[in-house]
């Protein structure tokens, strides 16, 4: 479905049927939880915390305390693609990239 179409269909729908809309996807795909969350409140510190929700979904894969840490890397860039899809600030996106990074080479130390 195109833009145009999504358009077309949500001005045949009344305030109250968008509502139900947006709060059924809300419920349904957490992915649109963290993206209303994160854009609902413009603060920084609302940022840095779904920023550290997204760094301990990757730290488990590096967790050095495990004899053999289980780094799925196809898993951990989809975090970062998952999170850079809220579109949080660049600074976000490249501080979770930098925590990627780190992480793989603390591994190999």
């Amino acid at each position: 479905m195109t833009k145009s179409q999504v358009k077309k269909l949500l001005d045949l729908l009344n305030k109250e049927e968008l509502i139900e809309l947006v709060l059924g996807t809300y419920s349904n795909y957490k992915e649109v939880q963290n993206y209303i969350e994160l854009h609902s409140c413009k603060d920084k510190e609302h940022e840095e915390h779904v920023l550290n929700v997204y760094k301990q979904a990757i730290y488990p894969d590096f967790d050095l305390s495990e004899p053999t840490p289980r780094m799925h890397f196809n898993y951990c860039l989809e975090i970062i693609y998952e999170y850079k899809s809220l579109k949080p600030s660049n600074e976000s996106v490249a501080e979770l990239m930098l925590y990627y990074s780190e992480l793989m080479c603390l591994h190999h130390d």
